[in-house]
């Protein structure tokens, strides 16, 4: 005697659910995530020389453990400094890593990068973000000291 029919809907939506949940546990434990940047560049335009610029990035822990920032490096830590709000991130976690930049003195491209080591399930990971920016000479483009026109 075969089923019924509630009985093979019943079987098909079960077979479905488990078959579903199982698809995503063999995803969750083999997809790797990572920490991420918001963004991975921000461009403050033109800027006049020796203007202190400053953004925040959003650091977001995609992994399903939690993340520990070990350093935060800046590309050149004359003119540049970097800090993040807080170290340790639990799973899907944020956290703001703000960095302050001083326009260089002379008119042209320049950019600055931060570079954040961590580790998460005792693997490391590094993400770079960048700062760049086009220095005027001040006479020309208008701009007060704060480098806003």
């Amino acid at each position: 005697m075969s089923p019924s029919l509630p009985s093979r809907v019943v079987l098909a939506v079960a077979t479905a659910i488990f078959g579903s949940i199982g698809l995503l546990l063999i995803w969750m434990a083999t997809w790797e995530g990572s920490l991420v940047a918001s963004e991975d560049e921000f461009d403050f335009g033109t800027r006049s020389p020796d203007c202190a610029l400053s953004h925040e990035f959003r650091l977001s822990n995609h992994t399903f453990r939690g993340v520990t920032i070990t350093s935060i490096t800046p590309s050149c830590s004359c003119d540049t400094d970097a800090k993040s709000a807080r170290t340790e991130l639990g799973w899907l976690d944020e956290t703001q890593l703000t960095v302050n930049w001083r326009s260089p003195a002379k008119p042209g491209a320049a950019k600055t990068q931060v570079m954040v080591s961590y580790i998460s399930d005792g693997k490391p990971g590094t993400i770079l973000v960048t700062m760049q920016c086009v220095v005027s000479s001040q006479e020309s483009a208008g701009f007060t000291q704060s480098g806003v026109r």
